[in-house]
């Protein structure tokens, strides 16, 4: 059967005023996928509210027990209180949608009204979840580094719903809710917008680049555990720059080959490469990466990317560190640097 999947992320360091037209930032027809760039989180989650709605509607017994007035009187309470607990934010949200297929098994309990029908575990929700994860990450860091500032993401809740081939909609997850704070904000430019749509595509057809914005779009979200967001935004840090070595080892090298092709001169590169495979240190790898994405700035880098090691290193040989002493910021810029020239000189 057909399902409906949405997830919603507050954007903390994002302008986007109440008169300005949501933004389509990415969007692909077959199968049916898009991110938009919205105020009003409401319009988009209609469907999903008031499921969260009935579901706790069912769990005080009140379905079937109204009269059709009071009911709607009742459902419409219920949606103020899911809207209330979201919060209101002059911060704009990122909508991901997606449709898709999902097996089915109606052989449980609900409650079927004249509108619409109520199930519980018609279908899986963790598979479509899991499904979106990659997608969805992606989409969150590509707004992060098309941005350019550090802007962070509270997930607003995810669901998904059944539509069937009448056009019925079936009603078997309940979203959940995140909480808010404030940022300063910029608006995304038309420039941003555009690496948004083409960072999306291009992070989605390299899987090695998706587990990176896996772990840093759950970095992003992890403001409140400087810890774990720490931790968590340096994991990715080390897999992209693992991921990339070799890449621009090879790249490296056929540098130094170009300059002359003196049999000499290609014996020793390949001597190198023989003895030191397997032997560089991560400050290695990520020198290396230097060399052609850090710009002006790389030796600034690779001094960011030596006491973050450090930090990380003390860590996890047990010294205390005070959270507000755990350099994340420098992390998250490392990556938001690195992800952007690498997918730009992919493009």
């Amino acid at each position: 059967m057909n399902y409906i999947y949405l997830a919603g992320y507050r954007v903390l360091g994002l302008s986007h005023t109440a008169s300005d037209p949501d933004i389509v930032l990415w969007e692909q027809i077959n199968p049916f996928r898009r991110l938009v760039l919205a105020n009003n989180v409401n319009e988009y989650f209609t469907i999903l509210d008031r499921q969260t709605a009935l579901a706790w509607m069912m769990l005080k017994g009140l379905i079937g027990k109204l009269e059709e007035k009071d009911f709607d009187t009742a459902l419409e309470e219920h949606i103020s209180d899911v809207r209330a607990q979201r919060g209101s934010s002059k911060n704009p949200a990122v909508i991901f949608e997606a449709q898709g297929e999902i097996e089915t098994n109606f052989d449980g309990p609900g409650k079927e009204l004249d509108r619409l029908e109520i199930r519980w575990d018609v279908f899986d929700k963790d598979k479509v979840r899991a499904t979106h994860t990659q997608e969805v990450s992606a989409s969150l860091a590509a707004v992060r580094i098309s941005a350019g500032n550090d802007c962070r993401f509270e997930s607003l809740g995810d669901g998904a719903y059944l539509i069937k081939p009448d056009g019925q909609i079936v009603h078997s997850i309940t979203a959940k809710m995140g909480t808010l704070n404030a940022y300063v904000s910029r608006r995304l430019d038309e420039s941003a917008i555009d690496h948004v749509r083409t960072f999306v595509t291009s992070i989605l057809q390299q899987p090695g680049i998706c587990k990176v914005t896996e772990l840093f779009s759950m970095a992003l979200e992890q403001q409140h555990d400087r810890y774990q967001g720490f931790v968590t935004a340096w994991a990715a840090l080390e897999i992209l720059t693992g991921k990339l070595f070799r890449q621009y080892e090879k790249a490296l090298i056929d540098k130094f080959t170009a300059i002359s092709d003196a049999p000499g001169l290609k014996g020793y590169l390949n001597r190198v490469e023989e003895v030191m495979h397997g032997r560089y240190t991560l400050v290695d790898r990520f020198s290396v990466l230097s060399i052609f994405l850090g710009g002006e700035s790389a030796d600034e880098d690779i001094t960011k990317f030596k006491k973050c090691k450090e930090t990380r290193d003390k860590l996890f040989h047990g010294k205390q560190i005070p959270d507000e002493s755990l350099p994340l910021e420098d992390v998250c810029g490392l990556l938001d640097k690195y992800l952007n020239s690498f997918l730009e000189s992919n493009a």
